[in-house]
């Protein structure tokens, strides 16, 4: 998998945050995430993580942005950020890792992407 799969979010939407049980689901214009680990928002000069009291309004208070990059460390974060500065941070360190798999996603070519914690993003 590469970073350049995820380029294809620049310019679109937010479009929905889904909250189910343990995991939260993204979704942009056709592509969309299933996300199993913890997440950091950083908007308006404040920050939050999963689990915090203003963790969701957060992150849905970003919905109706648009994606201006997506950012790619290895073995850190996958990072959406938004045109107004605001991002969105999927943790990919092996700490954070409670199951096989930090995120699938879908809407990238013909196939579901699955990162597990061995992958690398490039």
């Amino acid at each position: 998998m590469t970073s350049g799969s995820f380029q294809q979010l620049e310019g679109e939407q937010l479009g929905a945050v889904t909250f189910i049980q343990d995991y939260l689901q993204l979704e942009f214009d056709g592509h969309g995430f299933s996300i199993c680990m913890p997440m950091t928002v950083q908007a308006g000069g404040l920050t939050t993580r999963t689990g915090d009291n203003r963790f969701r309004n957060a992150i849905c208070e970003q919905i109706a942005k648009r994606v201006r990059s997506v950012n790619t460390q290895d073995s850190e974060a996958l990072t959406i950020i938004f045109e107004d500065d605001s991002r969105i941070s999927i943790s990919l360190r092996e700490s954070d890792y409670s199951g096989p798999e930090a995120f699938t996603a879908h809407g990238f070519g013909d196939s579901i992407i699955v990162h597990r914690i061995d992958d690398q993003v490039a």
